[in-house]
């Protein structure tokens, strides 16, 4: 089967539309020239470009009621037209019009014209909806064997009509004399399960005409970017649905004549139901036939827009203006409606449904964007009052993985703001607190934030009385800034300083070491080995201790507890450059205490001992600097020569 998407607009020097025609007719004064064949191509269309046109083309329109044998001139005006788009690479796109023809050269009825259009679109500051292009002038309609014949390209391309605007949309939706608001909002919801690779929607429809409103209510209920990877088809018969449905429609509409009935994988109801409307996370939609149709956000916040004309008008020219400044590519079908909703408070009926949507559907650009801010205040409503209920949300954010990594980074930053605005955070925050840190961004402000923080803490631990009293702060504080990537240069000797002169001394304490880390728990893994591991092994308390005795075995398993592939001693026997690493002490250190306890050199396979929680810190975040260090590297003094047998 061919694949629709295959085309690429990847040849600036052509023009951006590629036209073919295809039809039954008899070419002049050629022998064995009749028949279906293609009859004109303009627009420097390649042989790929031609052959899925072509590929795409119908030579069957079963019209609804049949047109007369011998049409008079208003009838042969009054026929049915097939309108069908199909979204290709990128941005580009298929459109294929279809009428009927009549009878061809030969006489024989049943003949259809074809004009199929190749949309090369590279313009992303073009805001036309394929369905504005339904009613155009310039779609080729010959009808009888004569006109066919002498049927050509006219010297424009097809262009938008103003039937499907959005004004003449509007007025379709809120036509006084039917009430379509329901009916629009299954569709919608359908919709959009199809664009996520859901079931089909087949619509039965009056005609043709409305078949073109319905789908340019869609349209225009999404971003023009998002309505050009939307596929639809206006006139199709319920047996062909399966057809159109390969060729990349989404939606495909029917005659009403052919309903009630159903086609294999396709949700199927009619424009004149009067459906059960469902609950958004409750009941679903149930259609006459009784196919369901979950309910999403997108339906609510267009009843909410709906309630007006002029509101509705002016809430989707918003929802376009914030589409193209974000780019415009690939967004999810209701998300710049919700931003327009959130934008605007009258709205708010539906603020809780708009908020759904930004927070799992907000694409990255947006952050580049004016509108950045609207996310932001979603975030920071979102959060909570406090910084231990933004914790507490933060958290189920990140377990149910519910959130557009944009968002993600966002309410990180947010809740990091928080935190530096509550500086007793630091201090009484748990470990699986402090890990929320670790999605934080790292910004310009936020680093001079830590900046500051660290003055302050490195100011209390040279004026603390008693370390003990600032040691679990001091710790807690540093694990929280190192987790969230916001120690600066300036920062990393601060860290160090802070360490050595209310930290170290307690961990190297029997008794203090031991409450020390029972209180902090778990740090992050760039703070146990880029600043812990080293701070603690050139530290006079620890140095002036025998090896094997210089830690209580529970700081000892604390502190080990992010070492991970540790060599063996065949290993430091063969390279003795590992043992001037940090890394190399603390396993001394380890093997040391076991020969002291009792335990034999065997033992040492099963090193390092258990892990004790702490959470292995991103990737990106704290570069090691325990890969590259060596003594020389801080300000202390060498390692002794016993640390490394």
């Amino acid at each position: 089967m061919t694949r629709w998407n295959d085309v690429t607009a990847d040849d600036a020097d052509r023009p951006r539309f590629g036209q073919l025609s295809y039809t039954s007719f008899d070419r002049p004064g050629g022998a064995g020239g009749g028949g279906w064949q293609v009859k004109q191509t303009i627009g420097g269309l390649d042989a790929g470009e031609e052959e899925r046109l072509r590929e795409g083309v119908v030579t069957r329109f079963e019209s609804v009621p049949p047109i007369p044998r011998f049409p008079n001139a208003d009838e042969v005006r009054r026929r049915p037209r097939r309108l069908m788009y199909a979204p290709g690479t990128g941005t580009t796109g298929f459109y294929w019009h279809t009428v009927p023809a009549g009878a061809d050269a030969s006489g024989r009825p049943g003949n259809v014209f074809a004009h199929a259009l190749l949309d090369r679109r590279t313009d992303s500051a073009d805001i036309t909806r394929p369905i504005e292009r339904w009613g155009a002038r310039e779609w080729l309609t010959p009808y009888g064997s004569e006109d066919v014949a002498t049927a050509e390209f006219s010297r424009f391309d097809p262009a938008p009509s103003g039937r499907t605007s959005r004004d003449a949309t509007l007025g379709f939706l809120l036509d006084p004399t039917t009430w379509r608001i329901g009916i629009f909002s299954v569709l919608l919801d359908a919709v959009a399960r199809a664009l996520n690779r859901g079931s089909p929607v087949v619509l039965g429809c009056a005609d043709p005409d409305n078949a073109a409103h319905w789908i340019a209510a869609v349209s225009h209920f999404m971003s023009p970017g998002t309505s050009r990877c939307f596929g639809w088809s206006t006139f199709d018969r319920l047996h062909t649905v399966a057809d159109a449905v390969a060729r990349g429609a989404h939606l495909v509409a029917v005659p009403l004549e052919d309903l009630p009935g159903d086609t294999p994988g396709c949700v199927v109801f009619g424009e004149n139901e009067s459906t059960d409307l469902g609950e958004l996370d409750g009941e679903p939609h149930c259609v006459d036939n009784g196919d369901m149709v979950p309910v999403t956000p997108w339906s609510l916040m267009a009843q909410t827009v709906l309630v007006d004309e002029s509101v509705a008008a002016r809430t989707l020219g918003l929802q376009d203006e914030i589409a193209t400044k974000v780019g415009d590519h690939r967004l999810s079908p209701m998300w710049p409606l919700a931003m327009a909703v959130v934008a605007d408070s009258t709205l708010h009926d539906s603020l809780d449904e708009a908020t759904t949507v930004l927070l799992e559907q907000s694409p990255d650009a947006v952050t580049e964007s004016e509108f950045a801010s609207l996310i932001v205040d979603v975030v920071d409503r979102n959060l909570g009052d406090t910084v231990d209920e933004a914790a507490r949300a933060l958290g189920r954010w990140h377990e149910d993985d519910g959130l557009a990594p944009v968002v993600r980074s966002l309410a990180g930053r947010v809740f990091a703001y928080r935190v530096f605005h509550d500086r007793a955070w630091f201090r009484n925050a748990q470990p699986s607190q402090r890990v929320l840190l670790e999605y934080c961004d790292r910004t310009t402000e936020l680093v001079m934030e830590a900046d500051r923080l660290l003055r302050e803490l490195r100011a209390r631990a040279h004026s603390a009385q008693r370390i003990d009293d600032v040691a679990a702060e001091a710790l807690c504080t540093l694990d929280a800034l190192i987790r969230a990537d916001l120690v600066s240069r300036h920062g990393e000797d601060q860290v160090f300083e802070i360490l050595e002169l209310v930290v170290v001394p307690v961990l190297c304490d029997p008794t203090a070491g031991r409450q020390l880390v029972a209180v902090v728990g778990a740090v992050g893994e760039s703070t146990c080995t880029d600043y812990l591991q080293p701070a603690v092994i050139t530290h006079p308390d620890f140095l002036a201790r025998p090896i094997g005795a210089r830690l209580d075995n529970s700081v000892f398993t604390w502190l080990a507890s992010s070492l991970t592939g540790v060599p063996t001693f065949d290993e430091f026997a063969a390279d003795p450059s590992m043992t001037t690493t940090p890394q190399s002490v603390i396993i001394a250190e380890g093997v040391f205490s076991l020969a002291a306890q009792g335990e034999a050199r065997e033992c040492a396979p099963s090193w390092p001992p258990s892990r004790c929680g702490a959470r292995s810190s991103n990737s990106t975040k704290g570069q090691g600097r325990s890969a590259s260090w060596t003594p020389s590297s801080t300000r202390r003094s060498g390692l002794p020569r016993n640390g490394a047998e």
